[in-house]
């Protein structure tokens, strides 16, 4: 199936590993590279919804529009900051705290459009993904009633997304950025 084709009611789960992509100018996908490691999951989901997926080595990436990385933490992101074409946009999922620390790299490299993401509960049963920063994260938590066990761990979460720390407590979050031209 191309990103061309449109999604039917029996294809919503199976193209659901990908909603980041509406996270993109453009979530027509285009031609995407996904080195290895791969979560499967998604890798059926960007199949259906990208022009083409390749399962490119992460120092070949010229010529995709999108680069797929879920696995290698920050030395896979470092390596395909390095490869992938200008222009291209690169989605990579990693740990809160390390997710921080490499948006604020690849800003400071010059890349465009950096963010980082907190996926809830995790990145293969997202039902939510809020932006890594103070006000976004105090309201999605706001929207939240845990019931009584877990009210305090709420209240918790609260007010470390207060204070910029809620990033460090996060398990499964992702970058999106821009390659710089």
């Amino acid at each position: 199936m191309s990103a061309t084709t449109a999604i039917g009611p029996d294809d919503v789960l199976g193209v659901r590993r990908a909603d980041w992509r509406f996270l993109l100018p453009d979530p027509a996908l285009g031609r995407v590279a996904y080195p290895a490691p791969r979560d499967p999951d998604l890798l059926a989901a960007l199949e259906r919804v990208s022009q083409r997926v390749e399962r490119a080595a992460p120092d070949a990436l010229s010529g995709y529009d999108v680069v797929v990385l879920t696995g290698g933490g920050r030395t896979a992101l470092e390596a395909a900051a390095g490869a992938a074409p200008a222009g291209a946009w690169i989605y990579a999922e990693l740990a809160g705290p390390v997710a921080a620390a490499c948006a604020r790299r690849l800003r400071r490299r010059g890349f465009e459009d950096v963010q980082a993401y907190w996926l809830w509960p995790d990145a293969t049963n997202c039902k939510e993904i809020a932006p890594l920063e103070a006000t976004s994260l105090r309201h999605a938590l706001s929207r939240r009633d845990p019931g009584a066990r877990l009210r305090l761990r709420a209240a918790l979460a609260s007010a470390l997304a207060r204070t910029g720390l809620f990033r460090y407590a996060v398990a499964h979050a992702a970058i999106v950025a821009k390659v710089p031209a």
